[in-house]
């Protein structure tokens, strides 16, 4: 997944990297990492499978397509409906969470 499909809103280029170093900063990556499970779990289930197996499991379009007999496109319109749904939830619970903290959850493996 490329910058280019993550919503514009979601870019903030102006403002300073997320400084995980804060006394908050702990306290603030547990929430969202739980926010994001959350948010997860509440995916339709082909969305959910398809976002999970690419996140997770690290398969490719190509492989999630061939394991659930999709098209390729098909798992590739999934994965941004995953990112822009889970996008718009931390959205709402921190509008000014900075670009480099969301990437952060959205490419881990922890959720």
């Amino acid at each position: 997944m490329s910058l280019e499909e993550i919503p514009v809103a979601v870019i903030d280029r102006n403002s300073p990297p997320h400084d995980a170093d804060t006394p908050d900063s702990g306290l603030i990556e547990s929430e969202i990492e739980e926010l994001v499970g959350r948010l997860v779990n509440d995916l339709p289930e082909r969305c959910r499978t398809v976002f999970l197996l690419n996140r997770q499991e690290g398969l490719s379009s190509r492989e999630i397509a061939e394991v659930l007999s999709l098209s390729e496109s098909t798992v590739r319109v999934q994965i941004k409906i995953a990112v822009d749904r889970i996008v718009a939830g931390i959205r709402k619970h921190y509008p000014d969470l900075k670009l480099v903290s969301l990437l952060m959850f959205l490419f881990s493996s922890r959720f």
